[in-house]
């Protein structure tokens, strides 16, 4: 997962104060979506030492304040691993392969498990191990248009898969 991480961080990028996104929406970290996801308790208790706060508290209290990089990694690790749940508890039949689980992580990541269930063609064919005609059809989306770089590193990764 080391490298979904990094590759994510990258394509992400880290923001330490919060920053409006896609949707007008705040973000903070490497994409963490403060309105729609916000902080769990136990992520405010430890980056703001405090888990009373609602979201907009918390997105004051950032905007001032901003988190430190050690802050972002642990929101990061968080993200990731909840994505990771997700991709296992809906396609246990990726586990067969990483760069599989991986893409599928990260897309997850980017538009949340619903965005990813809508590739039914893609996921049909990974299921399949029908890995460029998965690529393929990764590249036939509103979301390559919207993000061509990110949707282009990801669907080579699983066009190469079998080679």
């Amino acid at each position: 997962m080391i490298k979904t991480i990094d590759r994510i961080k990258s394509n992400e990028g880290l923001e330490l104060f919060p920053y409006k996104r896609k949707g007008d929406k705040w973000t903070i970290g490497y994409g963490r979506n403060l309105e729609d996801k916000g902080l769990s308790n136990i992520e405010k208790l430890a980056l703001l030492g405090n888990d009373n706060l609602n979201n907009e508290e918390v997105i004051l209290y950032l905007r001032d304040k901003g988190i430190t990089e050690q802050m972002a990694e642990l929101l990061i690790n968080n993200d990731v691993k909840e994505c990771y749940d997700k991709v296992m508890n809906t396609f246990p039949w990726a586990m067969a392969n990483r760069d599989v689980v991986s893409v599928l992580v990260e897309m997850v990541f980017q538009m949340g498990l619903s965005g990813v269930l809508k590739f039914r063609n893609t996921i049909s064919y990974l299921k399949k191990k029908m890995y460029e005609k998965a690529a393929a059809e990764m590249l036939d989306s509103n979301w390559h248009e919207q993000t061509p770089t990110r949707a282009e590193k990801l669907s080579l990764i699983i066009k190469n898969i079998s080679k």
